[in-house]
Formats: C-alpha cells, sequence, structure tokens
C-alpha cells in the first residue's frame, strides 16, 4: 500500500510539474532591462503605415457577417492611435509597397497586442532599405483563459474563424498589391489557414467568396515556431491549399522548443500529432514546384528551448531572413546553408536562452509535438560551430 500511495503521489506531481510548466511558458509580460540590443530607434519612419486590425469580440459561427465589424486603427505621428475603417485602409493600396500582416501568439491582450506588434516592427524595419512598408498588427482573442491545456485548446479552435477574416481582408485589397504574412506560434496557423481559404480551401465548411476566384497576388509568408499539425500543409491535408498561395515561405523552427514538445496535449496525453514549429515540414511528400518553394532555419542554437517571440526578433541572423522573406529581397531569401555558414553570428549572443527582453518586447503563447528531426525536411540552416 505505501508503494501504490508513493506512486500514485509521483505520477501526481509529473502531471503537476508538466501544467505548471505549460503554463510557465504561456504566460505573457512585459519585462524591461537596460540592455538596448533591441531598441531600434524611432518609429515610424516617414514612408512607413502603421495600422491594428482588430477581430476581438467577432463571436459566434455565422462569419460571413463578422468580417465586416473588423476595427481598423491606424497610428498618427501626432495623435497616436485614431480610430479609422477599412476603407481608409483600403485607399493607401499601393503595388510599391509591401503590406506585412504580424500575427502573435497566444495569451496576448489587447494592449499588448500592439506593443508586440510595434517591437516586431522595429526589428523587421531597423535594417531595411528604404522601400516602403504598410504594417498591420492583427489583434485577435487570445487573451488568458483558466487552465493552460484548456487555454490553448480554445484558442486553437478559434484560429479557423480568424483564419477566415484575415483571408477576407486580404481579399479586399488590391490585387496587385504585395503581402506579406508574419505569424508566430498561433499566429502562424491563423496565417495558414488564411492563405488556404485564398486558395479556395474550406475551413469548418466555410468557405471565401473571392473577389476575383483564381487570381494570384505576390504573396510571401514567414512562421515562426508555428504551432498547426506537422502535416497540415501537405497537398490534401487541413491547410493543403495555403502553399500554392505563396512565391515563398520561411519556416523558422526550433526542435528545442520546450512548448512545441507538449503539441500533442492540445489532442491527447498519447496523441503522436508534432508542431510544424517543431519538426518542420516534409519536402518529400509536397509537388517540387512547391517544394522549391519552402525554405527552413533550426533556431535552436539561436533561441535556445524558449518560445518567446522575443529570442527570435533578437538574432540578427533570424531576423535577416524574415526581413528578406517578408519584404521580397530574393537575394538574402535564396542564401544556401553553405553561404549562411561563411556569415554567422553568434548563436544567442542577441538572445541567451535566460535573457530578459527590452521593455517594448513581450513574452509570448505556445501550446505543446516531439521534436523529431524529419530527414526529409527542407534544406535546414544550421549556424556554424563558433
Amino acid at each position: 500500500m505505501p508503494e501504490l500511495r508513493l506512486r500514485r503521489l509521483t505520477v501526481a506531481r509529473l502531471v503537476a510539474a508538466v501544467a505548471i510548466g505549460l503554463a510557465v511558458g504561456l504566460v505573457d509580460a512585459v519585462e524591461c532591462r537596460a540592455d538596448s540590443s533591441c531598441d531600434c530607434g524611432p518609429c515610424p519612419r516617414e514612408q512607413d503605415q502603421v495600422w491594428l486590425v482588430s477581430s476581438r469580440g467577432l463571436w459566434g459561427c455565422d462569419w460571413e457577417s463578422n468580417v465586416t465589424r473588423l476595427k481598423v486603427s491606424r497610428y498618427d505621428r501626432t495623435e497616436k492611435w485614431v480610430a479609422s475603417d477599412l476603407q481608409s485602409f483600403l485607399n493607401t493600396d499601393d503595388a510599391d509597397t509591401v503590406t506585412v500582416v504580424f500575427l502573435h501568439g497566444n495569451r496576448i491582450d489587447s494592449c499588448t497586442a500592439y506593443q508586440t506588434g510595434w517591437s516586431a516592427y522595429r526589428r523587421l524595419t531597423s535594417c531595411a532599405a528604404a522601400q516602403p512598408v504598410r504594417f498591420v498588427i492583427w489583434s485577435w482573442p487570445s487573451s488568458r483563459e483558466c487552465g493552460p491545456i484548456r487555454d490553448a485548446r480554445i484558442k486553437a479552435a478559434r484560429t479557423d474563424a480568424h483564419g477566415y477574416y484575415l483571408a477576407w481582408f486580404v481579399d479586399q485589397m488590391q490585387g496587385d498589391v504585395p503581402v506579406s504574412f508574419w505569424g508566430h506560434s498561433f499566429g502562424a496557423r491563423i496565417a495558414t489557414g488564411a492563405l488556404h481559404l485564398l486558395g479556395g480551401g474550406a475551413l469548418a465548411g466555410h468557405r471565401l467568396e473571392r473577389r476575383d476566384p483564381g487570381a494570384l497576388r505576390p504573396m510571401q509568408a514567414a512562421l515562426l515556431a508555428s504551432a498547426l499539425d506537422s502535416d497540415w500543409l501537405l497537398p490534401g491535408h487541413r491547410h493543403g491549399d495555403a502553399l500554392p498561395q505563396l512565391e515563398g515561405l520561411l519556416l523558422v523552427n526550433n526542435r528545442c522548443d520546450r512548448l512545441l514538445q507538449r503539441y500533442h496535449l492540445l489532442y491527447c496525453r498519447r496523441s503522436c500529432r508534432r508542431a510544424l514549429g517543431a519538426t518542420g515540414v516534409s519536402t518529400r511528400r509536397l509537388p517540387a514546384d512547391q517544394a522549391a518553394k519552402v525554405y527552413q532555419i533550426d533556431a535552436c542554437c539561436y533561441v535556445g528551448k524558449q518560445h518567446r517571440l522575443v529570442n527570435y526578433l533578437c538574432s540578427p541572423t533570424l531576423m535577416a531572413h524574415i526581413r528578406a522573406h517578408l519584404l521580397f529581397e530574393e537575394k538574402t531569401a535564396t542564401m544556401d546553408p553553405a553561404e549562411a555558414e561563411a556569415q554567422p553570428d553568434k548563436p544567442l549572443a542577441e538572445a541567451p536562452t535566460r535573457a530578459e527582453p527590452s521593455e517594448s518586447d513581450v513574452v509570448v503563447d505556445g501550446p505543446a509535438a516531439t521534436p523529431v528531426a524529419d530527414s526529409a525536411a527542407a534544406p535546414i540552416l544550421e549556424p556554424a560551430s563558433q
């Protein structure tokens, strides 16, 4: 009997430890530090625009009606955030201006959403060329719910609807406007869902009535620590129509991510599901023309075991690749592994595993997959040994 009680106690402690670890990893907080390595100067640049689009408060199954209630704000240099509308945003469409849509991860409230978006904008434009950027911070309902696993499951269920809202929003723009999706964790899941709908796919029985069916606009995507199943981008799978919509896809994966190692808990304890952000996508299972679009980086040696967005933002090497894809700078985007190893930065020099983020950076979410290396994945950039 004592041994049985001891075993039960041990199991209970292990379950509690997993739950606590997941909760700690999912907590979002704004932290301050004196280090200015992530201080990117005044924002926005004169040639840029910054917008905030919120899909918070859109509930229910009538997705088609909900989209008309998206809240739009623009950043004014004198009045700060000013309420606006969709038509005012569309009036700024320009084929020479890249529209970058940034999608945050889980457990982010409305206030923290724009703080996180500002951090991303600053890092994106700190070393960018002078080309104008229309930066859109997409704020979706990801505020904290009770219970870490319950919270992650609720947010995972919400991503389909908000993927639809994003797809509709992008479809309203002129067809020649270049659009880039920048998603972290569950934000990546929303981005691929939107691309799937733009490609004619369906989510939860909903299809997007496109203004110009079959038209392809120039689009790129950079997805960081993606919290979606590793096979969803394959043809015939849940987001199988997403990849054909893109000119290029950058997957910044992390086989060391402790949260993505527990991704299977979204389903059940014995699930074999793995996160795309941990394993990458198997390009051998993609058509050759689609596999050629995929570019993957293993960020383990740059960001360590943490799931936080700030660690990705503060790596010069990772940001160089992210910037190249989002701003359609093809030369850097197609850098091969040999070239990358010839110009490495020191792994974790800008973002040590336990580093404190700058005051404008936010610790972001992630649910939980076993980070098994996929031998069939696209070329993975490994940082050169120091």
